[in-house]
């Protein structure tokens, strides 16, 4: 069995989720939303104006049955989901 010994676990996570997905985020433009009120509103906007433009899109969030961005995912979880 190998052990590696790393300071940041999560961060270390991140890194071995991204390179055994094949950093999936390298093939796509991300946009993120940040604030108190309006982010799945905005989200939606968003999602429609780049649809409009045959553009694909993906919302990953906490919000019914679609995906919109989810912060408290763990970096593992989203790698498989990108």
């Amino acid at each position: 069995m190998t052990i590696i010994k790393v300071r940041d676990s999560l961060d270390a996570l991140g890194y071995f989720a991204g390179n055994y997905y094949e950093l999936p985020w390298k093939m796509m433009d991300i946009i993120g939303i940040t604030g108190t009120n309006g982010k799945t509103s905005v989200s939606y906007y968003i999602d429609n104006i780049l649809k409009e433009n045959q553009d694909k899109t993906g919302i990953l969030g906490t919000m019914g049955g679609r995906l919109l961005i989810i912060i408290t995912l763990t970096c593992l979880i989203l790698h498989q989901i990108l």
